[in-house]
């Protein structure tokens, strides 16, 4: 094999050992044990909970991190609302300004068209020409005369109405008057049209004169947000999706522990079967009163008898939720166990 071979870069595409030297494309990798959160881990700390706390679907925290986190999101909540009042202050003052730019627009363009209408002062009005005056005459003295043969008062009166420049119908005066809705009506639509032509002139202003869009010149101005709905409402992050907890959503959990005589080190047993919890035994929470249970203790007992091994309190099939860990890493029942990152190629 020629040693070029080995150093071909003329390919289309990468080679595995050049893909590898690069550091192109996704990466996969299995996770390992040490990369599962523990059983009795909280979600925050992901050290052994202290005063361990349960949400209602079985996410473990410790009372001061959550704490802790609740705060923090009760900051960022009322941040978010005095942003959005502030937006929303600043899009009322943009209206009325916006209208008040239209309002002006529609009664410049009025005395405008006022000016174009009315005659100067140096200049003549036309006087109407004889032949007109006469052709005019003529056609009224030939209606009366054909009214007077008819003897109709009401043709009369209609004629004499035609010539002073009023109308009659079915023997009624016509009164020409606007509503106070119309007129309104009439205003709003004036005012919207000089808005958007205004919106439109703006927009046409805004558009770059050059193809040169990084020129400071020419770049664009940059509009505030849209108002958007924010959360009014503490989430808990250990799901997704989130839902909504709070401090009233407190379950204090009880786990039953156990002291080997030898090494002198706690551990977690389930306190009907005693056996040691760990990742891959399942576990649920009897949410009324707290205790810790395994899964298999409480198929057999907890929901046939419906009340707590420990204690006794009653307990219905949706008074227990499920908070086992992540898994050992070994299979993959306890959650995703394989983690993908892409990279750009020369980046």
């Amino acid at each position: 094999m020629p040693r070029h071979s080995k150093n071909n870069t003329a390919l289309s595409f990468f080679t595995y050992a050049e893909g590898k030297a690069l550091n192109y494309g996704t990466k996969r990798q299995r996770l390992g044990r040490d990369s599962m959160r523990e059983f009795d881990a909280c979600f925050l700390c992901l050290q052994r909970a202290r005063d361990p706390i349960c949400c209602d679907q079985g996410h473990l925290y410790c009372k001061e991190c959550i704490l802790e986190n609740l705060l923090a999101q009760k900051k960022e909540i009322r941040r978010q609302q005095n942003l959005l009042e502030a937006r929303a202050k600043d899009e009322i003052e943009e209206s009325k300004r916006k209208e008040q730019m239209a309002k002006e627009a529609v009664i410049h363009d009025f005395e405008r068209q006022q000016v174009r209408i009315a005659p100067s002062s140096g200049s003549k009005t036309e006087e109407p020409t004889k032949a007109s005056t006469d052709n005019s005459t003529k056609t009224t003295n030939n209606s009366t005369k054909t009214i007077e043969n008819g003897k109709s008062p009401d043709s009369t009166k209609s004629i004499k109405a035609i010539e002073s420049g009023e109308t009659f119908q079915a023997g009624k005066k016509r009164e020409f008057r606007l509503d106070e809705d119309e007129v309104e009506a009439i205003a709003i639509r004036e005012q919207q049209d000089a808005m958007k032509r205004l919106e439109d002139e703006q927009a046409a202003a805004s558009k770059p004169k050059l193809p040169n869009f990084w020129l400071p010149s020419l770049t664009p101005s940059a509009d505030p947000d849209k108002i958007k709905s924010v959360k009014l409402q503490t989430m808990c992050t250990a799901s997704d999706p989130e839902h909504p907890f709070g401090v009233k959503n407190f379950i204090p959990t009880k786990f039953t522990e156990d002291i080997d005589p030898n090494t002198k080190k706690t551990s977690f047993v389930c306190p009907s079967c005693r056996k040691t919890l760990t990742n891959s035994v399942k576990i649920c929470l009897m949410k009324r009163c707290g205790h810790v249970i395994c899964k298999i203790c409480v198929e057999k007992f907890v929901k046939n008898s419906k009340q707590c091994f420990v204690c006794g309190e009653k307990c219905r099939s949706k008074d227990i939720a499920d908070m086992s860990g992540e898994g050992t890493g070994f299979a993959s029942g306890g959650g995703p166990v394989m983690a993908e990152r892409f990279d750009v190629a020369f980046q």
